[in-house]
């Protein structure tokens, strides 16, 4: 056995001139053959006289459809390393030594997503995933190759190490080097493997495949006993049982009529696939491999127990409680042997999975429930924005709570809100109405300019050119909004013709604020702005004269 250094990159990339190692029984077969890992492992011979191994489980349909369904769930989506930028922000790490290596290729031999899925694919039916993870001068990743899950670790001298068969031969490689993806765990050190454990129940559903295979190949026909006179002959009775057989089995030849002469009889003496509950019993294995991968049933193929109003939590569940624990055991494993120990201490970057693809199965009640959340201090706003995988609001603005304004603390008594103005009042009405119209439209010419003015670097004809557009199209927007408002002040004051005042006071506001807008730099904006508000009394005094 190898017991030096970690072995170099070109040692181990034999395993792709020659797919995995030769192994240790037949230098000629190839480990990644999954024939070969049948030979050595041997697989478990069950009560139901079928051996299982790994070959057979995976090629068993809901063994199958659960682990390509899991491995591929996990691949497609993106497991990126990110930078913590301030106490809640986060960025991503492009720069950093894993990323691409997550995020594209892991080596120039495959791309992430096909590593993720192999590995996955590894820990679902073996117990373990394994990669050697190559490293650089500076100890940086640069590397990530699949080993064989037959890679076993050992404690030797207060360390862990794993054994690798690379090359033909065994080598030791440190564990700090082995991105190891492991399933449910006795010590936390091995997975139990799916062949090992639930052997008799997998071995129920192929002897339940075989004898269908055998039933349908037999033209799905039974058993039986052909009886004959005494008086046939050794030869006879050969000659008989070989032109019953070119009669009855094979498909074809189902359900055909058979013509027995000399006295022969048949007579069945097997029960049928419906006397066995066959179709139930296959029926039963779907739920038993849902259950033995922790997929909702439906997932596989039963709808027995799904309906359309329990469907949209199921497949909820299916993210929670199927997908969501292994993309855990990914981040884990990558933040702990793909970080620095200086980055790991100071919790300086992570690794994680995108998952708002696949958790938006209902986004409108996930929206609410965010609203909701961030409108009752629960989060705020740049919490909520990260959970939606959006960076934080720019200046800090979005770390500040919310707290709805009618709700006080245990035993002191609430600010009673301001009283509505007495709609039997014409002119109280028309100001609540004129402040209420005006004040909208402050807001909305405030944000516009201040938005434009952060997105400008300097003064100049684009700057120029954007305050003439917006107001063309606020013009229209201010008519259509203070007209009402403007024929119910000139009703009480006994005025005619409201529609050159609308034009009037409209003209004289987008004036004032054209020129102010144009006498300033972007970067005074904000400043501008927050004096707007005072305007609207001098509109509301407008409207009186």
């Amino acid at each position: 056995m190898t017991t030096s250094a970690p072995p170099t990159t070109s040692v181990i990339l034999d395993q792709f001139g020659r797919p995995y190692a030769a192994s240790l029984e037949n230098p000629a077969m190839s480990l990644d053959d999954p024939r070969t890992w049948d030979d050595v492992l041997g697989g478990n011979l069950t009560e139901t006289g079928v051996q299982v191994t790994p070959r057979k489980a995976i090629g068993y349909p809901p063994i199958w459809k659960g682990i390509n369904l899991l491995s591929t769930g996990v691949a497609k989506l993106p497991l990126v390393v990110y930078e913590r930028d301030g106490e809640d922000g986060r960025t991503r790490a492009k720069k950093h030594a894993a990323y691409s290596l997550l995020r594209r290729r892991p080596n120039r031999f495959i791309s992430a997503f096909h590593f993720k899925r192999t590995l996955t694919y590894h820990a679902l039916l073996w117990g373990n995933g394994y990669a050697a993870i190559f490293r650089d001068r500076n100890g940086q990743p640069e590397e990530l190759l699949i080993l064989p899950p037959t890679t076993a670790p050992v404690q030797k001298d207060g360390d862990l190490w794993y054994i690798a068969n690379i090359g033909g031969e065994d080598t030791r490689i440190p564990a700090r080097d082995v991105l190891h993806l492991r399933g449910l765990s006795f010590d936390g050190l091995v997975g139990y493997s799916v062949i090992d454990i639930m052997g008799e129940a997998l071995g129920v559903g192929l002897a339940t495949r075989s004898y269908a295979a055998r039933f349908f190949g037999e033209g799905a026909t039974s058993g039986g006993v052909l009886m004959v006179p005494q008086s046939f002959g050794e030869e006879k009775v050969k000659n008989l049982l070989k032109a019953w057989e070119q009669m009855s089995e094979g498909l074809k030849r189902a359900h055909k009529v058979a013509l027995l002469q000399e006295g022969a009889k048949f007579e069945r003496t097997t029960i049928n696939a419906q006397e066995s509950q066959m179709v139930e019993t296959q029926e039963h294995e779907i739920r038993m491999a849902a259950n033995i991968l922790n997929i909702p049933p439906h997932k596989l193929g039963d709808n027995s127990k799904s309906s359309y109003n329990s469907l949209e939590q199921e497949n909820r569940a299916y993210l929670q409680d199927s997908l969501d624990p292994w993309l855990v055991c990914w981040e884990s494993e990558c933040d702990a042997k793909l970080l620095s120990d200086q980055e790991q201490a100071d919790e300086s970057h992570f690794c994680e999975f995108i998952r708002a693809a696949l958790e938006r199965t209902d986004t409108r009640n996930e929206i609410a429930a965010l609203v909701e959340q961030v409108n009752n201090g629960i989060l705020s706003l740049d919490e909520a924005r990260a959970k939606q995988n959006l960076p934080p609001i720019p200046g800090g603005l979005g770390k500040k709570f919310r707290s709805p304004v009618n709700i006080a603390e245990l035993g002191t008594t609430p600010a009673a809100p301001p009283k509505p103005a007495d709609p039997s009042q014409p002119r109280a009405a028309l100001q609540a109405l004129a402040r209420d119209r005006f004040d909208r439209l402050i807001d909305i010419e405030s944000n516009k300019a201040t938005c434009s003015a952060k997105a400008t670097t300097a003064t100049g004809d684009a700057w120029l050119a954007w305050i003439d557009r917006f107001y063309a199209q606020h013009r229209k927007w201010m008519r259509e909004a203070l007209a009402p408002v403007v024929r119910m002040a000139c009703a009480l004051d006994g005025r005619n013709d409201p529609g050159d005042l609308v034009d009037q006071l409209v003209a004289a506001h987008i004036a004032d604020s054209t020129s102010q807008l144009k006498a300033i730099s972007p970067a005074d904006v904000p400043a501008l702005v927050a004096q707007w508000p005072a305007r609207v009394d001098a509109f509301i005094n407008s409207l009186t004269v």
